[in-house]
């Protein structure tokens, strides 16, 4: 019976397939229709409206040849996030910000010239710079891993490290403000721009709504499984700031 189950499984074909900054859908031969949150496929939530056009469907799955992405119907069926390790995102997002195209062969080259030479990745500097920080080191276990977490993520996604302000807060330019006040409560709190409004989109981001600042909107998590809602979080964030920058948000 479970390897029948499983060959069923196998022959679902997908259809069709949309990418958007907040989701991925995509349509089944059977009459279903997934979707997941595009943060967790990083390639493609950096992918431009061409390249996630640009897709091909086979027995397997779904690729994106122009960003090299691809996952098979069976892992979206179970729920399963990219497998890529974030050393070889980092690395194929600091080429494609440089206007390169990395392969993985690039990358294979990469690492053996940094075992070669001892270097350390661009993660370890992130792990270095908040041992460094005295206020990281005594905030409670959960939210010294929450922290890291979103510094990992501005690092990965915007090529940012953080500020530290004079009350010790971390700063990543204008969209996104990490208090660290040192706390024994498992607890981490987000500072973001804009109106709470402008978050209403994203789904379950009021429960992390807390009484907000002028012109922020503040966020607090309790536990890693809002790490996915806090991202795409930011991610807006990150869109109010670029608007305003170009003149076609709200000041």
């Amino acid at each position: 019976m479970v390897s029948s189950a499983i060959e069923q499984e196998q022959a679902i074909l997908a259809t069709s397939v949309r990418v958007t900054d907040e989701a991925i859908t995509v349509d089944l031969d059977d009459g279903r229709t997934i979707s997941v949150p595009t943060a967790w496929y990083p390639r493609l939530l950096h992918a431009n409206h061409k390249e996630r056009a640009n897709y091909e469907i086979d027995a397997v799955g779904v690729a994106w040849p122009d960003v090299e992405a691809d996952f098979s119907v069976r892992a979206l069926l179970l729920g399963r996030k990219s497998g890529e390790s974030s050393e070889s995102f980092n690395f194929w997002l600091a080429n494609r910000n440089s206007g390169r195209q990395a392969t993985v062969e690039d990358f294979l080259q990469h690492r053996k010239r940094q075992k070669q030479s001892g270097t350390r990745s661009g993660l370890g500097e992130v792990e270095d710079f908040l041992q460094r920080l005295p206020i990281y080191r005594h905030k409670h276990p959960l939210s010294q891993k929450l922290c890291r977490e979103v510094v990992k993520f501005a690092f990965a996604r915007y090529g940012l490290m953080p500020k530290t302000t004079g009350s010790g807060h971390l700063q990543f330019d204008s969209f996104l403000h990490v208090e660290t006040v040192a706390s024994r409560y498992a607890s981490l709190t987000i500072n973001l721009i804009g109106r709470p409004a402008d978050y209403e989109k994203i789904p379950a981001v009021r429960n992390l709504l807390v009484k907000p600042r002028p012109g922020q909107v503040r966020l607090r998590l309790s536990n890693v499984d809002q790490l996915d809602v806090l991202f795409q979080a930011i991610e807006q964030s990150h869109r109010i700031a670029e608007k305003r920058r170009t003149g076609k948000g709200k000041a």
